[in-house]
Protein backbone atom coordinates (compact mmCIF):
# COMPACT_ATOMS: atom_id res chain seq x y z
CA UNK A 1 0.00 0.00 0.00
CA UNK A 2 1.29 3.45 -0.81
CA UNK A 3 1.14 5.89 1.86
CA UNK A 4 -0.72 9.15 1.26
CA UNK A 5 0.29 11.62 3.42
CA UNK A 6 4.08 11.85 4.23
CA UNK A 7 4.94 13.19 0.99
CA UNK A 8 3.61 16.10 1.76
CA UNK A 9 3.23 16.46 5.70
CA UNK A 10 6.91 16.78 6.60
CA UNK A 11 6.64 20.43 4.93
CA UNK A 12 3.59 21.54 4.30
CA UNK A 13 3.95 25.14 3.57
CA UNK A 14 6.84 24.33 1.22
CA UNK A 15 5.14 21.60 -0.34
CA UNK A 16 1.88 23.78 -0.86
CA UNK A 17 4.60 27.12 -1.82
CA UNK A 18 6.03 25.43 -4.49
CA UNK A 19 3.01 23.35 -5.85
CA UNK A 20 1.22 26.69 -5.81
CA UNK A 21 4.01 28.24 -7.59
CA UNK A 22 4.51 25.39 -10.32
CA UNK A 23 0.49 25.61 -10.96
CA UNK A 24 0.55 29.37 -10.66
CA UNK A 25 2.88 29.92 -13.58
CA UNK A 26 0.58 27.49 -15.31
CA UNK A 27 -2.02 29.04 -14.83
CA UNK A 28 -0.71 32.81 -15.34
CA UNK A 29 -0.58 31.94 -19.32
CA UNK A 30 -4.16 32.39 -18.78
CA UNK A 31 -3.00 36.09 -18.22
CA UNK A 32 -0.96 37.11 -21.19
CA UNK A 33 -2.93 34.71 -22.98
CA UNK A 34 -6.20 36.05 -22.47
CA UNK A 35 -5.38 39.49 -22.57
CA UNK A 36 -3.61 38.67 -26.11
CA UNK A 37 -6.78 36.98 -27.23
CA UNK A 38 -9.09 39.93 -25.79
CA UNK A 39 -7.06 42.34 -26.91
CA UNK A 40 -7.03 40.42 -30.35
CA UNK A 41 -10.85 40.31 -30.29
CA UNK A 42 -11.48 44.17 -28.89
CA UNK A 43 -9.61 45.59 -32.12
CA UNK A 44 -10.99 42.94 -34.46
CA UNK A 45 -14.75 43.30 -33.27
CA UNK A 46 -15.19 46.23 -31.47
CA UNK A 47 -17.18 47.37 -28.17
CA UNK A 48 -20.66 45.97 -29.54
CA UNK A 49 -19.60 42.63 -30.80
CA UNK A 50 -17.06 41.90 -28.39
CA UNK A 51 -19.78 42.63 -25.93
CA UNK A 52 -22.19 39.97 -27.34
CA UNK A 53 -19.00 37.54 -27.09
CA UNK A 54 -17.85 38.79 -23.72
CA UNK A 55 -22.01 38.00 -22.29
CA UNK A 56 -22.14 34.55 -23.88
CA UNK A 57 -18.55 33.51 -22.38
CA UNK A 58 -19.76 34.88 -19.23
CA UNK A 59 -22.82 32.33 -19.01
CA UNK A 60 -20.57 29.77 -20.38
CA UNK A 61 -18.10 30.26 -18.12
CA UNK A 62 -20.61 30.40 -15.21
CA UNK A 63 -22.23 27.28 -16.12
CA UNK A 64 -18.83 25.63 -16.96
CA UNK A 65 -16.87 26.22 -13.59
CA UNK A 66 -20.35 25.50 -11.69
CA UNK A 67 -20.14 22.34 -12.85
CA UNK A 68 -16.58 21.41 -12.55
CA UNK A 69 -16.67 22.90 -8.90
CA UNK A 70 -19.47 20.49 -8.00
CA UNK A 71 -16.70 17.92 -7.40
CA UNK A 72 -13.15 19.53 -7.50
CA UNK A 73 -13.04 19.80 -4.02
CA UNK A 74 -14.51 16.31 -3.20
CA UNK A 75 -12.26 14.51 -5.37
CA UNK A 76 -9.04 16.25 -4.02
CA UNK A 77 -10.24 15.04 -0.57
CA UNK A 78 -10.51 11.56 -1.50
CA UNK A 79 -8.12 11.06 -3.70
CA UNK A 80 -5.66 12.75 -1.67
CA UNK A 81 -6.36 10.25 0.91
CA UNK A 82 -6.83 7.43 -0.92
CA UNK A 83 -4.05 4.72 -0.68
CA UNK A 84 -5.72 3.59 -4.14
CA UNK A 85 -6.80 6.86 -6.36
CA UNK A 86 -8.15 5.04 -8.85
CA UNK A 87 -11.86 4.19 -7.71
CA UNK A 88 -12.34 7.88 -6.07
CA UNK A 89 -10.89 9.11 -9.37
CA UNK A 90 -13.19 7.43 -11.84
CA UNK A 91 -16.29 7.53 -9.72
CA UNK A 92 -15.32 11.67 -9.62
CA UNK A 93 -14.79 11.80 -13.78
CA UNK A 94 -18.16 9.97 -14.09
CA UNK A 95 -19.98 11.88 -12.52
CA UNK A 96 -18.24 15.36 -13.83
CA UNK A 97 -19.39 13.70 -17.56
CA UNK A 98 -22.55 13.40 -16.80
CA UNK A 99 -23.00 17.26 -15.24
CA UNK A 100 -21.48 18.14 -17.91
CA UNK A 101 -23.24 16.77 -20.29
CA UNK A 102 -26.67 17.88 -18.45
CA UNK A 103 -25.58 21.16 -17.89
CA UNK A 104 -24.90 21.65 -21.34
CA UNK A 105 -28.51 20.34 -22.65
CA UNK A 106 -30.04 22.84 -20.09
CA UNK A 107 -27.80 25.35 -22.08
CA UNK A 108 -29.29 24.31 -25.18
CA UNK A 109 -32.84 24.63 -23.70
CA UNK A 110 -32.12 28.19 -22.28
CA UNK A 111 -30.08 29.94 -24.74
CA UNK A 112 -33.49 31.34 -26.56
CA UNK A 113 -35.34 32.32 -23.28
CA UNK A 114 -31.74 34.09 -22.37
CA UNK A 115 -31.29 35.54 -25.42
CA UNK A 116 -34.86 37.05 -25.46
CA UNK A 117 -34.61 38.30 -21.69
CA UNK A 118 -31.35 40.29 -22.80
CA UNK A 119 -32.82 41.59 -25.86
CA UNK A 120 -29.25 40.20 -27.90
CA UNK A 121 -31.26 37.75 -30.35
CA UNK A 122 -27.37 36.87 -32.02
CA UNK A 123 -26.72 35.50 -28.35
CA UNK A 124 -28.81 32.04 -28.31
CA UNK A 125 -26.68 30.59 -31.48
CA UNK A 126 -23.63 31.60 -29.53
CA UNK A 127 -24.50 29.48 -26.78
CA UNK A 128 -25.34 27.14 -28.35
CA UNK A 129 -22.58 26.87 -30.11
CA UNK A 130 -20.38 27.28 -26.60
CA UNK A 131 -22.76 24.19 -24.89
CA UNK A 132 -20.17 22.06 -26.79
CA UNK A 133 -17.48 22.92 -24.27
CA UNK A 134 -19.24 22.26 -21.28
CA UNK A 135 -18.80 18.26 -20.87
CA UNK A 136 -15.44 18.86 -22.14
CA UNK A 137 -14.40 21.64 -19.96
CA UNK A 138 -15.47 19.26 -16.95
CA UNK A 139 -14.02 16.25 -17.92
CA UNK A 140 -10.53 18.36 -18.18
CA UNK A 141 -11.38 20.07 -14.41
CA UNK A 142 -11.92 16.33 -13.31
CA UNK A 143 -8.89 15.37 -14.47
CA UNK A 144 -6.99 18.52 -13.29
CA UNK A 145 -7.88 17.64 -9.83
CA UNK A 146 -7.24 13.99 -10.05
CA UNK A 147 -3.67 14.85 -11.07
CA UNK A 148 -3.38 17.61 -7.97
CA UNK A 149 -4.83 14.81 -5.74
CA UNK A 150 -2.01 11.75 -6.85
CA UNK A 151 1.04 14.44 -6.27
CA UNK A 152 1.13 15.57 -10.07
CA UNK A 153 1.29 18.95 -9.44
CA UNK A 154 4.43 18.90 -12.57
CA UNK A 155 2.07 17.41 -15.28
CA UNK A 156 -0.93 19.18 -13.88
CA UNK A 157 0.85 22.84 -14.84
CA UNK A 158 2.16 21.31 -18.33
CA UNK A 159 -1.36 20.59 -19.35
CA UNK A 160 -2.74 23.63 -18.35
CA UNK A 161 -0.51 25.86 -19.95
CA UNK A 162 -0.82 24.17 -22.68
CA UNK A 163 -4.34 24.74 -22.91
CA UNK A 164 -4.34 28.38 -22.66
CA UNK A 165 -1.38 28.54 -25.12
CA UNK A 166 -3.38 26.56 -27.69
CA UNK A 167 -6.41 28.58 -27.05
CA UNK A 168 -4.85 31.70 -27.98
CA UNK A 169 -3.48 30.01 -31.23
CA UNK A 170 -6.86 28.66 -31.72
CA UNK A 171 -8.98 31.47 -31.49
CA UNK A 172 -6.80 33.88 -33.38
CA UNK A 173 -6.22 31.60 -36.47
CA UNK A 174 -10.41 31.16 -36.90
CA UNK A 175 -11.16 34.53 -36.27
CA UNK A 176 -8.31 35.87 -38.99
CA UNK A 177 -9.84 33.01 -40.95
CA UNK A 178 -13.04 35.51 -40.91
CA UNK A 179 -14.95 32.98 -38.63
CA UNK A 180 -16.22 36.25 -36.20
CA UNK A 181 -17.65 35.15 -32.95
CA UNK A 182 -18.11 31.60 -33.94
CA UNK A 183 -14.48 31.47 -34.33
CA UNK A 184 -13.30 32.53 -31.21
CA UNK A 185 -15.79 30.00 -29.70
CA UNK A 186 -14.88 26.55 -32.04
CA UNK A 187 -10.98 28.20 -30.96
CA UNK A 188 -12.08 27.33 -27.02
CA UNK A 189 -13.91 24.21 -27.72
CA UNK A 190 -10.68 22.84 -29.57
CA UNK A 191 -8.43 23.94 -26.74
CA UNK A 192 -10.45 22.05 -24.63
CA UNK A 193 -10.73 18.79 -26.39
CA UNK A 194 -6.55 18.79 -26.62
CA UNK A 195 -6.44 19.71 -22.67
CA UNK A 196 -8.38 16.47 -22.39
CA UNK A 197 -6.65 14.27 -25.19
CA UNK A 198 -3.02 15.34 -23.33
CA UNK A 199 -4.46 14.67 -19.31
CA UNK A 200 -5.93 11.07 -20.69
CA UNK A 201 -2.60 10.48 -22.24
CA UNK A 202 -1.05 10.78 -18.48
CA UNK A 203 -3.72 9.73 -16.17
CA UNK A 204 -6.86 7.02 -16.97
CA UNK A 205 -10.06 7.46 -14.65
CA UNK A 206 -12.69 5.10 -15.94
CA UNK A 207 -15.37 7.12 -17.25
CA UNK A 208 -17.55 3.78 -18.54
CA UNK A 209 -17.37 0.66 -16.00
CA UNK A 210 -18.80 0.69 -12.34
CA UNK A 211 -16.48 1.76 -9.27
CA UNK A 212 -16.09 0.30 -5.83
CA UNK A 213 -15.99 3.91 -4.44
CA UNK A 214 -19.27 4.39 -2.62
CA UNK A 215 -20.65 6.97 -5.19
CA UNK A 216 -23.06 8.32 -2.13
CA UNK A 217 -20.10 9.11 -0.03
CA UNK A 218 -18.79 11.77 -2.93
CA UNK A 219 -22.30 12.81 -3.29
CA UNK A 220 -22.84 13.86 0.47
CA UNK A 221 -19.91 16.18 -0.23
CA UNK A 222 -21.19 17.60 -3.32
CA UNK A 223 -24.67 18.28 -2.71
CA UNK A 224 -23.37 21.29 -0.18
CA UNK A 225 -19.99 22.16 -2.10
CA UNK A 226 -23.06 22.46 -5.32
CA UNK A 227 -24.91 24.87 -3.58
CA UNK A 228 -21.74 26.66 -2.77
CA UNK A 229 -20.49 26.50 -6.30
CA UNK A 230 -23.54 27.64 -7.95
CA UNK A 231 -23.86 30.97 -5.57
CA UNK A 232 -20.15 31.85 -6.22
CA UNK A 233 -20.33 31.52 -10.06
CA UNK A 234 -23.69 33.54 -9.77
CA UNK A 235 -21.87 35.91 -7.34
CA UNK A 236 -19.01 36.37 -10.20
CA UNK A 237 -20.92 37.16 -12.90
CA UNK A 238 -24.52 38.68 -12.08
CA UNK A 239 -22.71 41.96 -12.04
CA UNK A 240 -22.33 41.75 -16.13
CA UNK A 241 -25.39 39.54 -16.58
CA UNK A 242 -27.90 42.21 -14.73
CA UNK A 243 -25.55 45.05 -16.13
CA UNK A 244 -26.55 44.21 -19.71
CA UNK A 245 -30.27 43.57 -18.43
CA UNK A 246 -30.63 46.99 -17.15
CA UNK A 247 -28.86 49.16 -19.58
CA UNK A 248 -29.30 46.87 -22.79
CA UNK A 249 -25.94 48.05 -24.26
CA UNK A 250 -23.59 45.66 -25.26
CA UNK A 251 -20.84 48.57 -25.69
CA UNK A 252 -21.33 48.77 -21.79
CA UNK A 253 -21.30 45.04 -21.63
CA UNK A 254 -17.62 44.78 -23.48
CA UNK A 255 -15.74 47.70 -21.36
CA UNK A 256 -17.43 45.89 -18.08
CA UNK A 257 -16.30 42.44 -19.56
CA UNK A 258 -12.82 43.68 -20.51
CA UNK A 259 -12.47 44.75 -17.12
CA UNK A 260 -12.99 41.50 -15.62
CA UNK A 261 -10.16 39.94 -17.65
CA UNK A 262 -7.85 42.25 -16.55
CA UNK A 263 -9.33 41.42 -12.63
CA UNK A 264 -8.05 37.78 -12.97
CA UNK A 265 -4.55 37.27 -11.07
CA UNK A 266 -6.16 37.11 -7.53
CA UNK A 267 -8.51 34.32 -9.16
CA UNK A 268 -5.63 32.78 -10.76
CA UNK A 269 -3.47 32.56 -7.68
CA UNK A 270 -6.56 31.19 -5.63
CA UNK A 271 -7.44 28.67 -8.70
CA UNK A 272 -3.40 27.49 -8.58
CA UNK A 273 -3.45 27.52 -3.87
CA UNK A 274 -6.90 26.33 -3.29
CA UNK A 275 -6.56 22.49 -4.41
CA UNK A 276 -3.41 22.50 -2.42
CA UNK A 277 -5.03 23.52 0.54
CA UNK A 278 -7.65 21.03 0.44
CA UNK A 279 -5.35 17.90 -0.21
CA UNK A 280 -2.55 19.43 2.49
CA UNK A 281 -5.07 20.27 5.33
CA UNK A 282 -7.05 16.90 5.18
CA UNK A 283 -3.97 15.30 5.10
CA UNK A 284 -2.76 16.99 8.62
CA UNK A 285 -6.19 16.06 9.79
CA UNK A 286 -6.21 12.62 9.20
CA UNK A 287 -2.66 12.42 10.50
CA UNK A 288 -4.16 14.29 13.73
CA UNK A 289 -1.77 17.47 13.12
CA UNK A 290 -4.29 19.10 14.21
CA UNK A 291 -1.39 22.04 15.04
CA UNK A 292 -0.06 21.90 11.61
CA UNK A 293 -3.66 22.54 9.51
CA UNK A 294 -3.97 25.22 12.20
CA UNK A 295 -0.63 27.03 11.43
CA UNK A 296 -1.33 26.16 7.51
CA UNK A 297 -4.42 27.52 7.37
CA UNK A 298 -3.48 30.84 9.04
CA UNK A 299 -0.84 31.02 6.40
CA UNK A 300 -3.07 30.56 3.57
CA UNK A 301 -5.25 33.21 4.98
CA UNK A 302 -2.26 35.50 5.27
CA UNK A 303 -1.08 35.07 1.72
CA UNK A 304 -4.11 36.01 0.22
CA UNK A 305 -3.85 39.47 2.14
CA UNK A 306 -0.50 39.96 0.69
CA UNK A 307 -2.18 40.63 -2.86
CA UNK A 308 -3.88 44.12 -1.30
CA UNK A 309 -0.58 45.97 -2.13
CA UNK A 310 -0.66 44.70 -5.53
CA UNK A 311 -4.85 45.61 -5.73
CA UNK A 312 -3.48 49.08 -4.61
CA UNK A 313 -1.10 49.69 -6.89
CA UNK A 314 -3.38 48.25 -9.78
CA UNK A 315 -6.54 50.17 -8.81
CA UNK A 316 -4.14 53.67 -8.97
CA UNK A 317 -3.24 52.57 -12.44
CA UNK A 318 -6.54 51.12 -13.58
CA UNK A 319 -7.17 53.51 -16.77
CA UNK A 320 -3.73 53.52 -17.92
CA UNK A 321 -3.60 49.44 -17.76
CA UNK A 322 -7.11 49.56 -19.86
CA UNK A 323 -6.03 51.67 -22.28
CA UNK A 324 -2.30 49.78 -22.77
CA UNK A 325 -4.33 46.69 -23.22
CA UNK A 326 -7.23 47.19 -25.03
CA UNK A 327 -6.75 50.46 -26.61
CA UNK A 328 -8.63 53.95 -25.95
CA UNK A 329 -11.49 52.95 -27.11
CA UNK A 330 -11.62 51.06 -23.82
CA UNK A 331 -10.35 53.53 -21.45
CA UNK A 332 -13.82 53.15 -19.66
CA UNK A 333 -13.35 50.21 -18.22
CA UNK A 334 -10.14 51.67 -16.28
CA UNK A 335 -12.75 53.14 -13.69
CA UNK A 336 -14.43 49.38 -13.47
CA UNK A 337 -10.93 47.51 -13.09
CA UNK A 338 -9.99 50.11 -10.39
CA UNK A 339 -13.15 48.70 -8.31
CA UNK A 340 -12.94 44.88 -9.66
CA UNK A 341 -9.93 44.21 -8.42
CA UNK A 342 -10.96 44.45 -4.91
CA UNK A 343 -13.60 42.19 -5.48
CA UNK A 344 -11.37 39.60 -6.80
CA UNK A 345 -9.32 39.42 -3.55
CA UNK A 346 -12.43 38.87 -1.91
CA UNK A 347 -13.24 36.37 -4.04
CA UNK A 348 -9.73 34.79 -4.17
CA UNK A 349 -9.76 34.89 -0.11
CA UNK A 350 -13.43 33.29 0.11
CA UNK A 351 -11.81 30.52 -2.27
CA UNK A 352 -8.80 29.32 -0.12
CA UNK A 353 -11.15 30.07 3.49
CA UNK A 354 -13.69 28.03 1.82
CA UNK A 355 -11.22 25.16 0.75
CA UNK A 356 -10.49 24.89 4.46
CA UNK A 357 -13.25 24.56 5.93
CA UNK A 358 -14.07 21.61 3.14
CA UNK A 359 -10.93 20.18 4.16
CA UNK A 360 -11.86 20.14 7.70
CA UNK A 361 -15.50 18.49 7.13
CA UNK A 362 -17.54 21.03 7.01
CA UNK A 363 -19.20 21.92 3.25
CA UNK A 364 -22.31 23.26 5.17
CA UNK A 365 -20.51 25.74 6.57
CA UNK A 366 -18.78 26.85 3.37
CA UNK A 367 -22.27 26.97 2.02
CA UNK A 368 -24.57 29.00 4.45
CA UNK A 369 -21.54 31.54 4.89
CA UNK A 370 -21.54 31.98 1.06
CA UNK A 371 -25.44 31.42 0.03
CA UNK A 372 -26.16 34.98 0.72
CA UNK A 373 -23.48 36.88 -1.32
CA UNK A 374 -26.13 36.18 -4.10
CA UNK A 375 -29.32 38.03 -3.20
CA UNK A 376 -27.31 40.64 -1.38
CA UNK A 377 -26.02 41.42 -4.62
CA UNK A 378 -28.83 41.16 -6.69
CA UNK A 379 -30.80 43.61 -4.64
CA UNK A 380 -27.78 45.80 -4.59
CA UNK A 381 -26.98 45.70 -8.47
CA UNK A 382 -31.09 46.50 -8.76
CA UNK A 383 -30.87 49.53 -6.39
CA UNK A 384 -27.54 50.79 -7.88
CA UNK A 385 -26.79 50.30 -11.55
CA UNK A 386 -29.87 52.60 -12.50
CA UNK A 387 -28.11 55.34 -11.06
CA UNK A 388 -24.20 54.99 -11.06
CA UNK A 389 -23.93 51.85 -14.29
CA UNK A 390 -21.25 50.41 -14.37
CA UNK A 391 -19.16 51.56 -11.48
CA UNK A 392 -21.64 51.05 -9.39
CA UNK A 393 -21.95 47.46 -10.13
CA UNK A 394 -18.17 47.07 -9.61
CA UNK A 395 -18.62 49.16 -6.21
CA UNK A 396 -21.78 46.62 -5.37
CA UNK A 397 -19.06 43.63 -5.79
CA UNK A 398 -16.38 45.29 -4.20
CA UNK A 399 -18.29 45.67 -1.41
CA UNK A 400 -20.00 42.39 -0.96
CA UNK A 401 -16.59 40.68 -2.11
CA UNK A 402 -14.72 41.94 0.65
CA UNK A 403 -17.27 41.57 3.28
CA UNK A 404 -17.73 37.76 2.21
CA UNK A 405 -14.22 37.31 2.19
CA UNK A 406 -13.75 38.64 5.70
CA UNK A 407 -16.62 36.74 7.03
CA UNK A 408 -15.28 33.46 5.55
CA UNK A 409 -11.55 33.90 6.82
CA UNK A 410 -12.87 34.53 10.24
CA UNK A 411 -15.00 31.15 10.09
CA UNK A 412 -12.38 29.28 8.77
CA UNK A 413 -9.78 30.61 11.31
CA UNK A 414 -11.67 30.09 14.17
CA UNK A 415 -12.90 26.54 12.97
CA UNK A 416 -9.08 25.49 13.36
CA UNK A 417 -8.44 27.17 16.51
CA UNK A 418 -5.97 29.81 14.37
CA UNK A 419 -6.12 33.56 15.45
CA UNK A 420 -6.42 36.00 12.70
CA UNK A 421 -3.46 37.90 11.64
CA UNK A 422 -4.88 40.98 12.63
CA UNK A 423 -0.68 42.83 12.18
CA UNK A 424 -0.86 41.66 8.35
CA UNK A 425 -4.32 42.83 7.48
CA UNK A 426 -2.84 45.98 9.10
CA UNK A 427 0.17 46.31 7.61
CA UNK A 428 -0.80 45.09 4.52
CA UNK A 429 -3.77 47.66 4.03
CA UNK A 430 -1.43 50.51 4.91
CA UNK A 431 0.99 48.92 2.30
CA UNK A 432 -2.03 49.02 -0.36
CA UNK A 433 -2.84 52.55 0.09
CA UNK A 434 0.38 54.23 0.05
CA UNK A 435 0.32 51.73 -3.44
CA UNK A 436 -2.94 53.49 -4.76
CA UNK A 437 -1.17 57.35 -3.94
CA UNK A 438 1.87 55.92 -5.70
CA UNK A 439 0.31 55.05 -8.79
CA UNK A 440 -1.56 57.90 -8.66
CA UNK A 441 1.18 60.34 -8.26
CA UNK A 442 2.95 58.68 -11.47
CA UNK A 443 1.07 58.50 -14.71
CA UNK A 444 2.91 56.58 -16.81
CA UNK A 445 1.76 55.12 -20.19
CA UNK A 446 2.56 52.47 -22.96
CA UNK A 447 6.06 51.24 -22.06
CA UNK A 448 6.62 52.67 -19.32
CA UNK A 449 3.40 51.18 -17.37
CA UNK A 450 5.03 48.36 -17.68
CA UNK A 451 8.21 49.82 -15.99
CA UNK A 452 5.88 51.39 -13.43
CA UNK A 453 4.44 48.56 -12.36
CA UNK A 454 7.09 45.87 -11.27
CA UNK A 455 8.96 49.31 -9.25
CA UNK A 456 5.73 49.83 -7.39
CA UNK A 457 5.19 45.58 -7.05
CA UNK A 458 8.92 45.88 -5.53
CA UNK A 459 8.96 48.52 -3.17
CA UNK A 460 5.71 47.21 -1.74
CA UNK A 461 7.56 44.27 -1.03
CA UNK A 462 10.22 45.59 0.42
CA UNK A 463 8.10 48.04 2.80
CA UNK A 464 6.48 45.07 3.70
CA UNK A 465 9.77 43.35 4.50
CA UNK A 466 10.63 46.75 6.75
CA UNK A 467 7.47 46.72 8.31
CA UNK A 468 7.77 43.35 9.80
CA UNK A 469 5.65 41.30 7.93
CA UNK A 470 8.21 38.12 7.19
CA UNK A 471 9.81 36.68 10.61
CA UNK A 472 13.67 35.91 10.15
CA UNK A 473 12.34 32.29 9.65
CA UNK A 474 10.09 32.70 6.68
CA UNK A 475 12.75 35.04 5.15
CA UNK A 476 15.67 31.85 5.39
CA UNK A 477 12.69 29.68 4.35
CA UNK A 478 12.06 31.58 1.07
CA UNK A 479 15.55 31.58 0.17
CA UNK A 480 16.04 27.80 1.01
CA UNK A 481 12.90 27.03 -1.14
CA UNK A 482 14.38 28.95 -4.25
CA UNK A 483 17.79 27.26 -4.07
CA UNK A 484 16.57 23.68 -2.77
CA UNK A 485 16.79 20.99 -5.17
CA UNK A 486 16.34 17.96 -2.79
CA UNK A 487 14.69 14.71 -3.97
CA UNK A 488 10.96 14.76 -3.03
CA UNK A 489 9.05 11.95 -1.63
CA UNK A 490 7.57 9.68 -4.45
CA UNK A 491 4.30 10.77 -5.66
CA UNK A 492 1.18 8.23 -6.18
CA UNK A 493 2.19 6.33 -9.18
CA UNK A 494 -1.09 8.09 -11.56
CA UNK A 495 -0.99 5.56 -14.33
Amino acid sequence: MQQHSGRNLAHPKRHAARGAAICFIAESLMFPTGLLTVAYLTRRFGPTTYGQFALASVIVAWVEWGVSSIFARATLKFVGEADDWRPAAGAAARLSLVAGVAAAVLLVIASYPIAIALQQPRLAQYLILFAVDVPLFALCQAHRNILIGVGRLGTRAGVSGARWIIRLVFVVALVKCGWSVEGAILGSIGASIVELALSRCVIRPRLLSASSFPIRKLLGYAAPLFVFAIAMRLFDKVDLILLTAITRSSELAGLYGAAQNLALVPAIFAMSLSPLVVTIVSQQLAANDVRGAAGFSRDAIRSILLMLPIAGIVAGSGQAIAVFCFGVSFAGSGPILSLLVFSAVGMAMISIATAILTAADRPALAMHLTAPLVPAAVVGHLLIIPHFGAAGAAGVQAALGTVGGLMTAQAALRDRGAAAPLGSVARCIAVMAGGYLAARAWPAERGWLMLKLPILALAAGVLLLLLGEFSRVEIEWLRSMVRLNRTPAAPKQAT
